[in-house]
């Protein structure tokens, strides 16, 4: 359950928590299960918070830091992450479908078993991520950055811009993600057959 001082603070507006952050620079903000549905946090500083089981659906992030912030089982749903920094983030389990994450940082981030379903990741930097059984149909890759990515037991086949992809270095794709891609796309010819 989320510390009620910490979600007082944040809902008197972005302003008066970074500055409330900036002082306590060594709190680990508790806002675990807040309702922070809609919420507009453009610019939020939120590093190392734990925001496990929050509800963010359609929450603007904008240009938020999130480093190092624990978002298991989050809800992000259609949440606004443009330009957002979510480096070393923890979103196992996380619903980020339909999220717009152009242009954020998720290197190193955890998305094991989250839902990234039809969400933006144009031009998003992946370096080090961590994709292992995470869902990602319709999602669009597209100008994506990776170098040491992860990404196994996943079904690549309906994700948008891979070939635009830039690999800044070798990543690994498991082997199960490409029995799990062929068998999709098999099954898709099959039915066309």
């Amino acid at each position: 359950m989320a510390n009620r001082e910490h979600l007082d603070i944040l809902k008197t507006g972005v302003e008066e928590w970074n500055r409330w952050k900036k002082k306590n620079s060594d709190t680990i903000p508790d806002l675990c299960g807040a309702d922070l549905k809609g919420a507009n946090l453009e610019g939020a500083i939120l590093v190392n918070a734990n925001l496990d089981s929050s509800d963010l659906e359609g929450a603007i992030l904008i240009r938020a830091n999130l480093a190092r912030a624990r978002l298991m089982r989050a809800n992000l749903v259609d949440a606004k992450l443009f330009q957002a920094f979510l480096g070393e983030a923890n979103l196992v389990s996380a619903c980020l479908r339909g999220a717009e994450l152009g242009l954020a940082s998720l290197g190193a981030a955890e998305l094991d078993e989250a839902d990234l379903a039809d969400a933006n990741l144009e031009g998003t930097d992946l370096a080090s991520a961590r994709l292992f059984a995470t869902r990602l149909d319709g999602a669009n890759l597209g100008d994506a950055r990776m170098a040491g990515t992860l990404i196994g037991n996943c079904d690549v086949s309906g994700v948008d811009g891979l070939a635009d992809v830039y690999h800044l270095g070798p990543s690994t794709v498991g082997v199960d993600t490409l029995a799990r891609t062929a068998q999709r796309l098999g099954e898709d010819r099959s039915r066309q057959g």
